[in-house]
């Protein structure tokens, strides 16, 4: 019969504290959602939509790199799917009624994606122990990123692995 590993101390505090990084950011996935869609409903009125694509496309990627990471793995992969079809298909030019139902299609599979709850870590969530011979200030980094939440959460979680954001 096959023993439990033991879970120290400092790695249910690791656990407990990314689980409320991943509730915190399933609570913003209908807010994102929300953007996206509306993002991609202005495109679909204007011709001129070359600037709102870009900014469509760095939002759908900033969840496609996030989700993963939080564990909505299918969640990121359509995700990135998507903005691939966005880049291919509509820039510099005008959206036919059938790329305009892939992409409808696609956006209604996203937000179906992002109810769906995390898939659970398969490992634990690693300690950083640094040499002796390491100098603090070593452990800075710096995290540019428009999405000030995201910013917070990388952070956060940067924080977990002993590094100072």
């Amino acid at each position: 019969m096959e023993q439990e590993p033991v879970v120290s101390q400092s790695d249910k505090s690791r656990q407990n504290k990314f689980a409320r990084l991943v509730e915190a950011y399933q609570e913003e996935l209908p807010e994102r959602m929300r953007v996206i869609k509306a993002g991609w409903d202005e495109i679909k009125r204007r011709a001129d939509h070359e600037e709102l694509l870009e900014t469509l496309c760095r939002n759908i990627h900033t969840l496609a790199g996030s989700a993963g990471t939080f564990g909505f793995v299918d969640l990121g992969n359509a995700a990135r799917r998507l903005e691939q079809e966005l880049v291919e298909r509509t820039t510099g030019a005008t959206l036919s009624t059938d790329q305009q139902g892939s992409i409808d299609a696609q956006l209604i599979a996203l937000v179906e994606l992002s109810r769906l709850p995390p898939a659970p870590r398969k490992e634990p969530i690693p300690e950083y122990r640094p040499d002796a011979s390491e100098a603090e200030e070593n452990r800075l980094i710096f995290i540019v990123e428009d999405d000030h939440n995201l910013a917070e959460m990388l952070a956060q979680q940067l924080g977990l692995l002993g590094w100072q954001a």
